[in-house]
């Protein structure tokens, strides 16, 4: 809900093209359905599905390494512990010369949390690839 509340108290001119979600797994699921009830432009991405390119094992492994070789030329906001979470994640090889990212449990045991960098790399998968074409309701 702290989503749905941030979005209607956003002046129209400052709102992104629409709200990118991890749409992976039952929470994912559930968070798309929470905000397309409440009205918002939803974006599904799918953080597990196969890579684009073969050197690595899923999508979110391929975000985060186009991220991180981008990362020189982006401007970050100021935010306590981004940066760790962004570059912490270990690329890991999985065999048949695949990387893959460290898996989001094994960062929370570390005490770590892939959220924030999630969102801020889901940002700016959506701004790379542009305005995306929304389906009606």
């Amino acid at each position: 809900s702290e989503i749905i509340e941030f979005w209607f108290a956003t002046p129209e001119d400052d709102k992104p093209h629409a709200v990118n979600v991890d749409a992976g797994g039952d929470v994912g699921i559930v968070i798309c359905r929470k905000l397309e009830r409440a009205g918002l432009p939803v974006v599904r991405r799918f953080f597990g599905v196969p890579a684009l390119k073969y050197q690595y094992k899923s999508a979110r492994t391929e975000m985060y390494a186009d991220f991180r070789e981008a990362l020189p030329t982006i401007s970050l906001p100021d935010c306590p512990g981004l940066v760790e979470a962004l570059t912490t994640p270990a690329l890991l090889p999985v065999g048949g010369g695949q990387v893959s990212l460290e898996d989001k449990s094994d960062m929370r045991k570390r005490g770590g949390s892939p959220d924030i960098g999630d969102a801020v790399v889901l940002a700016w998968i959506a701004n790379k690839l542009g305005k995306p074409k929304m389906e009606a309701a």
